[in-house]
């Protein structure tokens, strides 16, 4: 049990189960999170990664779970790699966050975040799909002083539920796929899309956006913005299922 002020600083941790409690901060200067047995985070803490890198290798089973108002945070020069088909779940009220760090999703499998992401605060921090699928369940919100998220050919970043807001200085790269299959995703700045695959949810929010190829099959248009093909690129709409287009669309 960590409480407030105090900090626990490890140099190295293998963590394979059990609970982290308390209202103070675990600093955690290298390690993993293993798929041995669950963890779980509680209390109004924060488990932190300052500038060092740390893996999540738990499983869809065996996995952290994050409860009452506690943090997963990542600072500036740390780095957490999300290795497999991990979920970090838990509650609205926790928070997966970063204030200058990275998050990577590596490897083929489909991994899932269940609580809100929080990359709003020092320079942001930044989302990197590498490869496989990353879904967020949880919403969140990228920007406000900085923020980045980058999908590399080949991956996806899969919105399955919440509202997520990417707001003004986020920035979105990389020529992967942006998949829409639930809840909303709101763009609050401009941005381009390589490839948007709407199947269900809501694209929406007050600023254009522009679209390099995709396919919407299913869910809904709206907010503020403009949504444009641009020039010389194919974005197709099939009629398989009611969609509603209460945005601009050119």
């Amino acid at each position: 049990d960590v409480s407030a002020p105090n900090t626990f600083q490890i140099t190295s941790l293998e963590w394979n189960g059990g609970t982290i409690q308390g209202t103070g901060t675990t600093r955690v200067s290298g390690g993993f999170i293993s798929a041995v047995a669950p963890t779980l985070l509680t209390g109004s803490g924060s488990f932190t990664i300052p500038a060092a890198a740390f893996q999540y290798n738990a499983d869809n089973v065996n996995h952290l779970t994050i409860n009452g108002t506690a943090k997963l945070n990542v600072e500036t020069g740390g780095a957490m790699t999300i290795t497999g088909n991990g979920i970090i779940g838990g509650v609205s009220t926790a928070r997966v966050s970063s204030t200058g760090g990275t998050l990577t999703k590596s490897g083929a499998s489909s991994a899932r975040i269940d609580v809100p992401i929080d990359f709003t605060t020092g320079t942001g921090g930044a989302i990197v799909v590498n490869t496989g699928s990353l879904e967020l369940s949880g919403g969140g919100t990228i920007g406000g002083s900085a923020g980045s998220l980058q999908i590399v050919a080949g991956a996806t970043l899969n919105a399955i539920g919440g509202a997520l807001d990417i707001n003004p200085s986020a920035t979105l790269s990389g020529t992967g796929t942006l998949r829409i299959s639930g809840g909303t995703v709101k763009f609050n700045t401009p941005a381009t899309i390589a490839n948007l695959l709407l199947d269900a949810g809501v694209l929406g929010g007050s600023a254009n956006v522009a679209l390099d190829g995709g396919k919407w099959t299913g869910g809904d248009m709206d907010g503020a913005g403009t949504t444009t093909v641009n020039g010389g690129k194919t974005f197709e709409i099939s009629t398989a299922t009611p969609k509603k287009l209460r945005r601009n669309f050119i």
